[in-house]
């Protein structure tokens, strides 16, 4: 494995697994009451996990590892609507208390399922802010960021 730049046959695996947009990212925190605090150490969360998502990649393979990261996607997305459901109220905004429900149900995954492939909580947090950034997770019931 390369320790230095994650590449497998001349190809970046950042192109596979790093899709977050930042400003959407920030203005969907914002709407759900994050400090700038917040949002920023959420930014530092996605880059992280895109790095672990890239050794995926180079751990098991482009298809494989592929594979396991979006099942972990998928799993984090199932997570987040869990306490969305949960924390969500008539009024915005709600995005602290619906993280404080999130932060507790992958707690519960870390301890419990063995299939993370080395995704810490933090890890599966930045997954949670990644799929922000792609409109499968939101922290308010208002969209400003759709108001022109």
């Amino acid at each position: 494995m390369d320790e230095k730049f994650p590449l497998i046959r001349g190809q970046n695996l950042l192109d596979d697994i790093s899709t977050a947009n930042k400003e959407l990212l920030r203005k969907k925190l914002s709407a759900g009451g994050f400090s700038a605090i917040s949002t920023t150490y959420a930014e530092d969360l996605c880059d992280t996990s895109d790095y672990a998502g890239t050794r995926l990649v180079q751990k098991y393979g482009r298809q494989v590892g592929l594979q396991r990261y979006n099942e972990l996607k998928l799993k984090v997305q199932g997570d987040s609507a869990r306490a969305f459901e949960q924390a969500k109220k008539d009024e915005d905004p709600f995005g602290i208390q619906m993280l404080d429900s999130l932060r507790e149900r992958l707690r519960v995954r870390t301890t419990s399922d063995g299939q993370l492939y080395g995704y810490t909580t933090e890890h599966l947090e930045g997954l949670a802010y990644s799929l922000t950034s792609q409109c499968k997770v939101v922290w308010s019931i208002k969209h400003p960021w759709e108001e022109k």
